[in-house]
Protein backbone atom coordinates (compact mmCIF):
# COMPACT_ATOMS: atom_id res chain seq x y z
CA UNK A 1 0.00 0.00 0.00
CA UNK A 2 1.07 3.70 -0.81
CA UNK A 3 3.11 5.37 2.16
CA UNK A 4 1.61 8.69 3.30
CA UNK A 5 3.89 11.59 4.66
CA UNK A 6 2.19 13.52 7.47
CA UNK A 7 2.57 16.93 8.90
CA UNK A 8 1.00 17.56 12.09
CA UNK A 9 1.42 20.66 13.89
CA UNK A 10 1.03 21.37 17.77
CA UNK A 11 2.12 23.21 20.73
CA UNK A 12 5.59 23.25 21.78
CA UNK A 13 5.40 23.24 25.66
CA UNK A 14 8.18 25.23 27.99
CA UNK A 15 9.01 23.78 30.86
CA UNK A 16 10.71 24.12 34.33
CA UNK A 17 14.63 24.93 34.55
CA UNK A 18 15.61 21.92 37.01
CA UNK A 19 14.57 18.45 36.61
CA UNK A 20 16.25 14.86 37.93
CA UNK A 21 19.51 13.74 37.06
CA UNK A 22 18.28 10.35 36.20
CA UNK A 23 16.74 11.83 33.07
CA UNK A 24 20.61 12.04 31.95
CA UNK A 25 20.43 7.86 32.25
CA UNK A 26 17.59 7.96 30.10
CA UNK A 27 19.18 9.62 26.80
CA UNK A 28 22.19 7.34 27.79
CA UNK A 29 19.83 4.53 27.48
CA UNK A 30 17.38 5.35 24.72
CA UNK A 31 20.17 7.45 22.78
CA UNK A 32 23.36 6.09 23.41
CA UNK A 33 25.48 8.89 22.54
CA UNK A 34 29.13 8.13 22.14
CA UNK A 35 30.12 10.32 24.98
CA UNK A 36 27.71 9.74 27.56
CA UNK A 37 25.65 13.10 29.12
CA UNK A 38 25.38 14.39 32.29
CA UNK A 39 22.71 16.84 33.76
CA UNK A 40 24.67 19.60 33.93
CA UNK A 41 25.90 19.12 29.81
CA UNK A 42 22.14 19.51 28.41
CA UNK A 43 18.81 21.39 28.45
CA UNK A 44 15.72 19.82 28.46
CA UNK A 45 12.46 21.07 27.21
CA UNK A 46 9.14 19.34 26.54
CA UNK A 47 6.37 19.46 23.70
CA UNK A 48 2.69 18.50 23.06
CA UNK A 49 3.13 16.77 20.02
CA UNK A 50 -0.36 15.64 19.08
CA UNK A 51 -3.71 14.69 20.52
CA UNK A 52 -6.92 12.43 20.05
CA UNK A 53 -8.51 15.41 18.74
CA UNK A 54 -9.42 16.04 15.21
CA UNK A 55 -6.76 18.75 13.57
CA UNK A 56 -7.54 21.25 10.43
CA UNK A 57 -6.43 18.53 8.43
CA UNK A 58 -9.32 16.14 9.12
CA UNK A 59 -7.31 13.69 10.72
CA UNK A 60 -6.72 12.19 14.28
CA UNK A 61 -4.65 10.23 15.95
CA UNK A 62 -7.02 7.89 17.80
CA UNK A 63 -5.60 6.82 21.45
CA UNK A 64 -4.88 2.56 20.28
CA UNK A 65 -2.29 4.67 18.12
CA UNK A 66 -0.32 6.44 20.83
CA UNK A 67 1.69 3.26 22.18
CA UNK A 68 3.20 2.49 18.49
CA UNK A 69 3.45 6.66 18.35
CA UNK A 70 5.21 6.77 21.50
CA UNK A 71 7.94 4.26 20.55
CA UNK A 72 8.64 5.94 17.22
CA UNK A 73 9.07 9.29 18.52
CA UNK A 74 12.25 8.44 20.61
CA UNK A 75 15.26 9.15 19.00
CA UNK A 76 14.09 11.19 16.34
CA UNK A 77 15.42 14.82 15.51
CA UNK A 78 14.33 17.97 16.23
CA UNK A 79 14.38 20.41 13.43
CA UNK A 80 13.27 24.25 12.60
CA UNK A 81 10.15 24.23 9.99
CA UNK A 82 10.94 20.94 8.51
CA UNK A 83 14.06 21.84 7.11
CA UNK A 84 15.35 18.96 6.22
CA UNK A 85 18.56 20.37 4.56
CA UNK A 86 19.68 21.91 7.83
CA UNK A 87 21.00 19.53 10.97
CA UNK A 88 19.14 18.74 13.81
CA UNK A 89 18.95 21.54 16.87
CA UNK A 90 18.04 18.55 19.39
CA UNK A 91 16.81 14.95 19.63
CA UNK A 92 14.05 13.24 21.49
CA UNK A 93 14.41 10.81 23.78
CA UNK A 94 11.10 10.17 25.84
CA UNK A 95 7.37 10.33 25.45
CA UNK A 96 4.63 9.45 27.66
CA UNK A 97 0.85 9.63 27.04
CA UNK A 98 -1.00 12.51 29.71
CA UNK A 99 -4.25 13.88 30.41
CA UNK A 100 -4.64 17.78 29.17
CA UNK A 101 -7.83 19.81 29.89
CA UNK A 102 -10.55 17.29 27.72
CA UNK A 103 -8.14 15.58 25.25
CA UNK A 104 -5.18 12.83 25.62
CA UNK A 105 -1.72 14.11 24.51
CA UNK A 106 1.70 12.34 23.60
CA UNK A 107 4.01 14.85 25.83
CA UNK A 108 7.48 14.06 24.03
CA UNK A 109 10.91 15.63 26.20
CA UNK A 110 13.84 16.33 23.78
CA UNK A 111 17.48 17.74 25.05
CA UNK A 112 20.23 19.54 23.06
CA UNK A 113 23.51 20.59 24.62
CA UNK A 114 24.25 23.47 26.68
CA UNK A 115 27.72 24.45 24.45
CA UNK A 116 26.04 24.06 20.81
CA UNK A 117 26.14 26.82 18.84
CA UNK A 118 22.79 28.54 19.63
CA UNK A 119 21.53 26.48 22.76
CA UNK A 120 20.98 29.79 24.88
CA UNK A 121 19.35 31.58 22.01
CA UNK A 122 16.94 28.32 21.47
CA UNK A 123 16.31 28.14 25.06
CA UNK A 124 15.67 31.86 25.71
CA UNK A 125 13.33 32.01 22.72
CA UNK A 126 11.74 28.99 24.41
CA UNK A 127 11.24 30.36 27.59
CA UNK A 128 10.52 33.85 26.42
CA UNK A 129 7.74 32.44 24.85
CA UNK A 130 8.82 33.03 21.43
CA UNK A 131 9.19 29.49 20.40
CA UNK A 132 5.59 27.88 21.10
CA UNK A 133 4.47 25.61 18.70
CA UNK A 134 5.82 22.18 17.10
CA UNK A 135 4.93 19.66 14.10
CA UNK A 136 5.72 15.90 13.61
CA UNK A 137 6.22 14.70 10.48
CA UNK A 138 5.43 10.74 10.02
CA UNK A 139 4.87 7.95 7.55
CA UNK A 140 1.34 6.10 7.67
CA UNK A 141 -0.47 3.82 5.23
CA UNK A 142 -4.20 4.24 6.18
CA UNK A 143 -6.34 7.12 6.70
CA UNK A 144 -9.42 5.09 8.06
CA UNK A 145 -12.83 6.45 7.41
CA UNK A 146 -14.89 7.73 10.75
CA UNK A 147 -18.01 7.05 8.79
CA UNK A 148 -17.35 3.69 7.12
CA UNK A 149 -14.07 2.50 8.69
CA UNK A 150 -12.61 2.34 4.88
CA UNK A 151 -9.79 3.79 3.26
CA UNK A 152 -11.32 7.61 2.83
CA UNK A 153 -8.99 7.91 0.05
CA UNK A 154 -11.54 5.56 -1.81
CA UNK A 155 -14.63 5.64 -0.01
CA UNK A 156 -15.72 8.64 -1.11
CA UNK A 157 -16.20 10.21 2.32
CA UNK A 158 -14.67 14.27 2.24
CA UNK A 159 -13.16 15.32 5.64
CA UNK A 160 -15.68 18.11 7.86
CA UNK A 161 -18.23 17.23 5.40
CA UNK A 162 -21.69 15.70 7.35
CA UNK A 163 -22.90 12.68 6.80
CA UNK A 164 -25.83 10.35 7.52
CA UNK A 165 -25.09 7.48 10.38
CA UNK A 166 -26.61 3.95 10.74
CA UNK A 167 -28.62 5.34 13.81
CA UNK A 168 -29.98 8.55 11.64
CA UNK A 169 -28.13 11.12 13.02
CA UNK A 170 -25.35 13.44 11.32
CA UNK A 171 -21.69 13.26 11.59
CA UNK A 172 -18.96 15.30 10.80
CA UNK A 173 -16.36 13.36 8.81
CA UNK A 174 -12.72 12.35 9.62
CA UNK A 175 -9.85 9.78 9.29
CA UNK A 176 -8.03 8.15 11.81
CA UNK A 177 -4.03 8.13 11.31
CA UNK A 178 -3.59 4.23 10.83
CA UNK A 179 -0.73 1.84 10.25
CA UNK A 180 1.90 4.65 11.60
CA UNK A 181 4.77 3.43 10.21
CA UNK A 182 7.93 5.41 11.21
CA UNK A 183 8.17 9.22 12.40
CA UNK A 184 11.02 11.29 10.68
CA UNK A 185 11.07 14.36 12.99
CA UNK A 186 9.56 16.68 15.36
CA UNK A 187 9.95 20.70 14.50
CA UNK A 188 10.12 23.82 15.86
CA UNK A 189 7.28 25.82 13.64
CA UNK A 190 5.47 28.97 12.84
CA UNK A 191 1.84 27.79 13.01
CA UNK A 192 0.12 24.92 14.64
CA UNK A 193 -2.90 23.09 13.16
CA UNK A 194 -3.74 21.23 16.40
CA UNK A 195 -6.83 22.81 18.66
CA UNK A 196 -6.14 24.86 21.63
CA UNK A 197 -2.51 24.96 21.92
CA UNK A 198 -0.89 26.18 24.63
CA UNK A 199 2.26 26.68 26.53
CA UNK A 200 3.24 26.02 30.23
CA UNK A 201 5.98 26.43 32.44
CA UNK A 202 5.15 23.60 34.63
CA UNK A 203 7.29 20.84 34.19
CA UNK A 204 5.96 16.69 35.70
CA UNK A 205 8.67 14.31 35.32
CA UNK A 206 7.79 10.81 35.73
CA UNK A 207 8.88 9.19 39.09
CA UNK A 208 13.09 7.70 39.06
CA UNK A 209 11.99 4.03 38.93
CA UNK A 210 9.91 4.61 35.77
CA UNK A 211 12.26 6.70 34.58
CA UNK A 212 15.39 3.87 35.11
CA UNK A 213 12.28 1.85 32.66
CA UNK A 214 11.96 4.51 30.18
CA UNK A 215 8.37 4.55 28.91
CA UNK A 216 6.71 1.64 31.41
CA UNK A 217 4.54 2.86 34.01
CA UNK A 218 4.63 1.09 37.51
CA UNK A 219 1.51 -0.96 37.69
CA UNK A 220 2.50 -3.34 40.14
CA UNK A 221 -0.22 -6.08 41.74
CA UNK A 222 -0.96 -3.61 44.77
CA UNK A 223 -2.35 -0.41 42.77
CA UNK A 224 -5.10 -3.03 41.06
CA UNK A 225 -8.30 -2.35 43.16
CA UNK A 226 -10.36 -5.41 43.04
CA UNK A 227 -14.24 -4.43 42.57
CA UNK A 228 -17.06 -7.08 44.63
CA UNK A 229 -20.01 -6.87 45.70
CA UNK A 230 -20.15 -9.61 48.73
CA UNK A 231 -17.93 -9.99 51.67
CA UNK A 232 -17.82 -13.92 51.40
CA UNK A 233 -15.56 -13.07 48.38
CA UNK A 234 -12.62 -12.25 51.01
CA UNK A 235 -10.25 -14.43 52.57
CA UNK A 236 -12.10 -15.40 55.64
CA UNK A 237 -8.33 -16.66 57.61
CA UNK A 238 -6.79 -12.90 56.89
CA UNK A 239 -7.18 -9.71 58.90
CA UNK A 240 -8.37 -6.90 56.57
CA UNK A 241 -7.80 -3.22 56.93
CA UNK A 242 -11.21 -1.82 56.34
CA UNK A 243 -11.51 1.90 55.07
CA UNK A 244 -14.52 4.49 53.67
CA UNK A 245 -15.08 4.72 50.03
CA UNK A 246 -15.73 7.73 48.16
CA UNK A 247 -16.69 8.87 45.20
CA UNK A 248 -13.47 10.28 43.80
CA UNK A 249 -10.45 10.12 41.94
CA UNK A 250 -7.89 7.78 42.61
CA UNK A 251 -4.55 9.31 42.25
CA UNK A 252 -1.21 8.10 42.47
CA UNK A 253 1.44 11.38 44.12
CA UNK A 254 4.75 10.88 43.18
CA UNK A 255 7.05 13.32 45.47
CA UNK A 256 10.96 13.83 44.95
CA UNK A 257 12.89 16.75 46.76
CA UNK A 258 12.36 19.25 43.86
CA UNK A 259 9.23 17.41 41.94
CA UNK A 260 5.55 16.79 42.44
CA UNK A 261 3.63 14.75 39.84
CA UNK A 262 -0.02 13.81 39.87
CA UNK A 263 -0.70 10.36 38.32
CA UNK A 264 -4.01 8.07 37.74
CA UNK A 265 -4.17 5.05 38.96
CA UNK A 266 -2.62 3.48 35.40
CA UNK A 267 0.33 5.50 35.79
CA UNK A 268 -0.44 8.39 33.05
CA UNK A 269 -0.23 11.72 34.00
CA UNK A 270 -2.66 14.34 35.05
CA UNK A 271 -1.97 18.05 33.53
CA UNK A 272 -4.15 20.04 35.04
CA UNK A 273 -3.46 23.44 36.20
CA UNK A 274 -6.39 23.05 38.75
CA UNK A 275 -5.05 20.01 40.35
CA UNK A 276 -1.74 21.52 40.47
CA UNK A 277 -2.57 24.83 41.91
CA UNK A 278 -4.07 22.39 44.72
CA UNK A 279 -0.97 20.58 45.07
CA UNK A 280 1.14 22.85 45.64
CA UNK A 281 -0.71 24.74 48.16
CA UNK A 282 0.05 21.87 50.32
CA UNK A 283 3.10 21.04 52.89
CA UNK A 284 4.66 18.00 51.44
CA UNK A 285 7.23 16.36 53.53
CA UNK A 286 10.98 15.69 52.58
CA UNK A 287 12.26 13.11 50.71
CA UNK A 288 10.65 10.27 47.49
CA UNK A 289 7.75 8.65 48.33
CA UNK A 290 4.75 7.60 46.39
CA UNK A 291 1.37 7.54 47.79
CA UNK A 292 -1.91 6.24 47.10
CA UNK A 293 -4.42 8.90 47.45
CA UNK A 294 -8.00 9.95 46.59
CA UNK A 295 -9.40 13.40 45.51
CA UNK A 296 -12.71 14.83 46.27
CA UNK A 297 -14.37 17.16 44.88
CA UNK A 298 -16.95 19.59 47.47
CA UNK A 299 -19.23 21.87 46.80
CA UNK A 300 -19.64 23.29 50.32
CA UNK A 301 -19.86 20.16 52.80
CA UNK A 302 -21.69 18.26 49.93
CA UNK A 303 -19.13 15.79 47.63
CA UNK A 304 -19.92 16.35 44.27
CA UNK A 305 -20.39 13.60 41.64
CA UNK A 306 -16.90 12.87 38.91
CA UNK A 307 -17.83 13.89 36.36
CA UNK A 308 -18.27 17.67 38.01
CA UNK A 309 -14.64 16.56 39.34
CA UNK A 310 -13.60 15.99 36.07
CA UNK A 311 -15.11 19.56 34.41
CA UNK A 312 -13.03 21.14 37.43
CA UNK A 313 -10.13 19.19 36.51
CA UNK A 314 -9.63 20.46 32.59
CA UNK A 315 -10.53 24.02 33.65
CA UNK A 316 -14.35 24.05 32.66
CA UNK A 317 -17.05 25.53 34.70
CA UNK A 318 -18.16 23.00 37.43
CA UNK A 319 -20.01 23.42 40.68
CA UNK A 320 -17.14 22.44 43.07
CA UNK A 321 -15.97 24.90 45.29
CA UNK A 322 -13.55 23.30 46.86
CA UNK A 323 -10.51 19.65 46.38
CA UNK A 324 -10.01 17.36 49.30
CA UNK A 325 -7.23 14.92 49.42
CA UNK A 326 -7.40 11.83 51.45
CA UNK A 327 -3.83 9.78 51.44
CA UNK A 328 -5.08 5.49 51.51
CA UNK A 329 -1.50 3.56 51.23
CA UNK A 330 2.24 4.15 51.28
CA UNK A 331 3.51 2.75 47.69
CA UNK A 332 7.21 2.48 47.59
CA UNK A 333 10.16 5.21 49.06
CA UNK A 334 13.64 5.46 48.54
CA UNK A 335 14.42 5.03 52.09
CA UNK A 336 15.49 1.66 52.43
CA UNK A 337 15.24 1.49 55.97
CA UNK A 338 11.73 1.73 55.75
CA UNK A 339 9.15 -1.39 56.50
CA UNK A 340 6.50 -0.92 53.48
CA UNK A 341 5.79 -5.07 54.08
CA UNK A 342 2.04 -4.72 55.76
CA UNK A 343 -1.01 -2.72 55.46
CA UNK A 344 0.00 -1.92 59.06
CA UNK A 345 3.29 -0.80 59.13
CA UNK A 346 2.57 1.67 56.18
CA UNK A 347 -0.56 3.46 57.91
CA UNK A 348 1.68 3.46 60.75
CA UNK A 349 4.80 5.32 58.86
CA UNK A 350 2.08 7.77 57.39
CA UNK A 351 1.03 8.88 60.76
CA UNK A 352 4.24 9.61 61.60
CA UNK A 353 4.89 11.69 58.70
CA UNK A 354 4.90 15.24 58.94
CA UNK A 355 3.16 17.98 56.86
CA UNK A 356 -0.47 17.28 55.17
CA UNK A 357 -0.04 13.35 54.63
CA UNK A 358 -0.45 12.50 58.52
CA UNK A 359 -4.04 14.70 58.60
CA UNK A 360 -4.99 13.86 55.38
CA UNK A 361 -4.83 10.19 56.37
CA UNK A 362 -8.06 8.12 55.77
CA UNK A 363 -9.76 6.72 58.93
CA UNK A 364 -8.95 3.20 58.98
CA UNK A 365 -9.58 -0.18 61.20
CA UNK A 366 -8.41 -3.53 60.88
CA UNK A 367 -10.54 -6.45 61.23
CA UNK A 368 -10.56 -10.04 62.31
CA UNK A 369 -13.25 -12.73 60.71
CA UNK A 370 -15.80 -12.23 63.27
CA UNK A 371 -15.50 -8.45 63.27
CA UNK A 372 -15.53 -7.84 59.61
CA UNK A 373 -18.90 -7.50 59.14
CA UNK A 374 -19.41 -5.00 61.96
CA UNK A 375 -16.67 -3.22 61.20
CA UNK A 376 -17.75 -2.97 57.19
CA UNK A 377 -20.70 -1.67 58.49
CA UNK A 378 -19.56 1.11 60.96
CA UNK A 379 -16.99 2.53 57.93
CA UNK A 380 -19.63 2.57 55.16
CA UNK A 381 -20.21 5.44 53.21
CA UNK A 382 -23.09 5.42 50.07
CA UNK A 383 -20.10 4.23 48.12
CA UNK A 384 -19.11 1.51 50.10
CA UNK A 385 -15.77 0.86 51.74
CA UNK A 386 -12.13 0.08 50.54
CA UNK A 387 -10.52 -3.25 52.07
CA UNK A 388 -6.92 -4.22 52.13
CA UNK A 389 -6.31 -7.95 52.61
CA UNK A 390 -3.13 -7.80 55.31
CA UNK A 391 -1.91 -11.17 54.09
CA UNK A 392 -1.71 -10.91 50.66
CA UNK A 393 -2.04 -6.84 50.47
CA UNK A 394 -4.56 -7.35 47.74
CA UNK A 395 -6.79 -4.11 47.72
CA UNK A 396 -10.86 -4.34 47.27
CA UNK A 397 -13.83 -1.93 46.52
CA UNK A 398 -16.95 -3.92 48.28
CA UNK A 399 -20.17 -1.77 47.32
CA UNK A 400 -24.06 -3.02 46.01
CA UNK A 401 -23.05 -2.11 42.38
CA UNK A 402 -21.78 -4.32 39.72
CA UNK A 403 -19.97 -3.07 37.03
CA UNK A 404 -19.71 -4.45 33.23
CA UNK A 405 -18.46 -3.53 29.89
CA UNK A 406 -20.71 -3.78 27.26
CA UNK A 407 -20.65 -2.04 23.73
CA UNK A 408 -23.15 1.03 21.87
CA UNK A 409 -25.11 -0.55 19.36
CA UNK A 410 -27.38 1.72 18.62
CA UNK A 411 -28.75 5.06 19.86
CA UNK A 412 -31.91 7.41 20.14
CA UNK A 413 -31.97 11.28 21.19
CA UNK A 414 -34.95 12.19 23.21
CA UNK A 415 -35.26 15.62 24.99
CA UNK A 416 -31.76 16.26 24.67
CA UNK A 417 -30.66 13.10 25.84
CA UNK A 418 -29.57 9.66 24.44
CA UNK A 419 -31.11 6.16 24.33
CA UNK A 420 -28.29 4.05 24.55
CA UNK A 421 -29.06 0.61 23.05
CA UNK A 422 -26.21 -2.06 24.09
CA UNK A 423 -24.93 -5.66 23.80
CA UNK A 424 -21.82 -7.86 25.19
CA UNK A 425 -20.40 -11.07 24.84
CA UNK A 426 -21.21 -13.98 27.40
CA UNK A 427 -18.95 -16.60 26.40
CA UNK A 428 -18.37 -16.94 22.45
CA UNK A 429 -21.76 -14.86 21.65
CA UNK A 430 -22.75 -11.90 21.24
CA UNK A 431 -25.95 -11.03 23.44
CA UNK A 432 -28.40 -8.01 23.35
CA UNK A 433 -29.56 -6.04 26.30
CA UNK A 434 -33.09 -5.41 26.83
CA UNK A 435 -32.83 -2.53 29.17
CA UNK A 436 -31.84 0.52 26.96
CA UNK A 437 -29.30 3.13 29.27
CA UNK A 438 -30.27 7.00 29.20
CA UNK A 439 -27.34 9.11 29.56
CA UNK A 440 -26.56 12.82 28.76
CA UNK A 441 -23.30 11.65 27.83
CA UNK A 442 -22.80 11.80 23.88
CA UNK A 443 -21.02 8.64 22.97
CA UNK A 444 -20.22 7.08 19.65
CA UNK A 445 -21.75 3.81 18.70
CA UNK A 446 -19.67 1.34 18.83
CA UNK A 447 -17.65 2.85 21.89
CA UNK A 448 -17.30 0.18 24.64
CA UNK A 449 -18.88 1.78 27.99
CA UNK A 450 -18.70 0.51 32.20
CA UNK A 451 -22.22 0.13 33.11
CA UNK A 452 -23.35 0.06 37.25
CA UNK A 453 -26.36 -2.25 37.84
CA UNK A 454 -27.80 -3.21 41.06
CA UNK A 455 -28.28 -6.50 39.33
CA UNK A 456 -28.14 -8.73 35.89
CA UNK A 457 -30.43 -11.06 34.39
CA UNK A 458 -30.64 -13.56 31.83
CA UNK A 459 -33.75 -13.58 30.28
CA UNK A 460 -34.99 -15.50 27.01
CA UNK A 461 -31.40 -15.03 25.87
CA UNK A 462 -31.36 -11.76 26.67
CA UNK A 463 -30.01 -9.23 29.19
CA UNK A 464 -31.59 -7.68 31.43
CA UNK A 465 -29.72 -4.96 33.82
CA UNK A 466 -31.11 -4.03 36.65
CA UNK A 467 -30.88 0.01 37.73
CA UNK A 468 -28.00 0.30 35.30
CA UNK A 469 -26.08 3.56 35.09
CA UNK A 470 -23.14 4.81 33.06
CA UNK A 471 -20.55 5.35 35.55
CA UNK A 472 -19.09 9.00 36.21
CA UNK A 473 -15.20 7.62 36.42
CA UNK A 474 -11.68 8.56 35.28
CA UNK A 475 -9.72 5.99 34.84
CA UNK A 476 -10.65 4.78 38.30
CA UNK A 477 -8.71 1.40 39.99
CA UNK A 478 -10.48 -2.07 39.43
CA UNK A 479 -10.70 -5.42 38.10
CA UNK A 480 -14.05 -5.48 36.80
CA UNK A 481 -15.62 -8.93 36.54
CA UNK A 482 -16.58 -10.55 33.00
CA UNK A 483 -20.12 -11.12 32.42
CA UNK A 484 -19.91 -14.44 31.62
CA UNK A 485 -18.97 -14.77 35.39
CA UNK A 486 -21.48 -11.99 36.43
CA UNK A 487 -24.23 -14.34 34.81
CA UNK A 488 -22.85 -17.94 35.01
CA UNK A 489 -20.97 -17.67 38.22
CA UNK A 490 -20.79 -17.39 41.76
CA UNK A 491 -17.89 -17.37 44.17
CA UNK A 492 -17.34 -19.85 47.04
CA UNK A 493 -19.44 -18.68 49.84
CA UNK A 494 -17.27 -18.49 53.30
CA UNK A 495 -18.37 -18.91 56.89
CA UNK A 496 -18.98 -14.93 57.05
CA UNK A 497 -22.86 -13.62 58.04
CA UNK A 498 -24.85 -12.91 55.13
CA UNK A 499 -23.79 -9.23 54.74
CA UNK A 500 -23.84 -6.93 51.70
CA UNK A 501 -24.10 -3.00 51.31
CA UNK A 502 -27.45 -1.07 50.08
CA UNK A 503 -26.91 2.49 48.25
CA UNK A 504 -27.83 4.19 51.27
CA UNK A 505 -27.56 2.18 54.51
CA UNK A 506 -26.38 -1.30 55.11
CA UNK A 507 -27.97 -4.00 55.34
CA UNK A 508 -28.09 -8.38 56.30
CA UNK A 509 -28.51 -9.68 52.86
CA UNK A 510 -27.21 -10.83 49.36
CA UNK A 511 -27.16 -9.18 46.51
CA UNK A 512 -28.79 -11.88 44.21
CA UNK A 513 -27.82 -12.51 39.99
CA UNK A 514 -31.03 -13.87 38.60
CA UNK A 515 -31.29 -16.44 36.08
CA UNK A 516 -34.64 -16.75 34.39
Amino acid sequence: MENLYGKLTASLIDNDLSFPPELADIINNNISPPEKVTADDIYVRAMYIVSDEVNSYGGRFPADEFETLIRLIIDSPVLIGHRKDSLPIARNFHAEPVRKEDANWIKVYFYWLKNARGAETLKNNIDGGIYKECSISFVFSRPECSICGDDIRRCGHRPFKEYQTADGTKSAAYFNYRQIEKVLETSIVYRGSVHDTSLTNELFFPADEQLKAGNKTNNSAPLTINRIWEIEQLDSESQHQVMPAYESLRIIVDKSDEVLTARYWDGTEIVSQNLAEYLNSLLWPDGKYRLDCRLIGYRGKERQKLSELAEHLDGRKSDLSRLEMKVYDFIDSDDNSLDLSDIVKRHSILKSMSGCVSGMLVPSEMASRDKLAETVKKYSTRYGVEIIDCLTDKKYLLTDKKRAFFDIISREQISGRYKYHLSSKIGNSRVECITPVISGKTLPIGQSVEIEVSSIKLKDEKIELISPRIIDSINQGGANENLELLVHGRPAVKSYPAYTLSRYRSRDARLVIELN
